[in-house]
């Protein structure tokens, strides 16, 4: 699959100084390949990778130029044993994020730990596990990983003071997320999860969320292949 957007990865008004349109060497061009196929009649995998690019493209002075490149390969393997109940099935999947460039989305451009302009790349990714004891619950566990697009000198705040804590050890700073979660259909119409963040915030304070999602489905509705997720 192919695709070609405009103004994604920052504000046009900010990136172009006379606020029109990017022209073609500015569009985002995006593209993706993806296959599947089955192991056995129980285990089945999907395999996939995809790109978004923007090109060079002559910006103000003050900016520079504004290009960006995002690439990622994503798996996803299942085991839907065919004689073990309603369901019943494991899902383990993942992604692998690299982003590289010279701007931040939403303008700005890339700093190395000392504030210098640079062009600069970030890891990402995430990976989960799921595992559906029944028709109606599953429960699962997703890690989150992500770096700085950008690093100034001081990057993080601390008791209510923006950037009063300074990085100067050359080293990225980075992100980790760690979400256990219990997911309850009541019927195909409901959903309700409950899930705990443990986020790492690189040298700012670590934080700890609780959420509680109630999704609710109407209308009618067909239940296909994707459904086996």
């Amino acid at each position: 699959t192919g695709a070609v957007g405009n103004k994604l990865g920052g504000d046009t008004a900010e990136v172009f100084a006379n606020g029109t349109s990017r022209p073609l060497r500015g569009l985002t061009y995006m593209g993706r390949v993806q296959t599947y196929f089955d192991l056995t009649d129980d285990h089945n995998v999907e395999l996939g990778a995809s790109i978004a690019e923007t090109p060079n493209v002559d910006d103000d002075v003050a900016s520079g130029k504004f290009e960006r490149r995002l690439v990622g390969m994503d798996f996803k393997y299942r085991w839907y044993p065919l004689g073990r109940g309603l369901r019943q099935n494991l899902t383990l999947a993942g992604e692998l994020l690299y982003d590289v460039g010279e701007v931040v989305p939403g303008g700005g451009r890339r700093l190395d730990v000392f504030g210098n302009p640079v062009r600069q790349g970030a890891w990402g990714g995430y990976a989960y596990a799921e595992y559906r004891l029944s028709k109606e619950w599953r429960h699962g566990f997703r890690f989150d990983y992500f770096q700085e697009l950008t690093e100034p000198q001081l990057v993080t705040s601390l008791n209510g003071a923006f950037g009063s804590t300074p990085n100067l050890t050359g080293n990225r700073t980075d992100n980790r997320n760690w979400s256990p979660y219990l997911t309850w259909m009541p019927s195909e119409f409901q959903r309700v999860r409950l899930q705990y963040n443990r986020s790492d915030r690189g040298n700012a304070n670590d934080a700890n969320e609780f959420f509680l999602q109630w999704t609710v489905f109407l209308g009618s509705h067909g239940h296909g292949f994707l459904e086996r997720d």
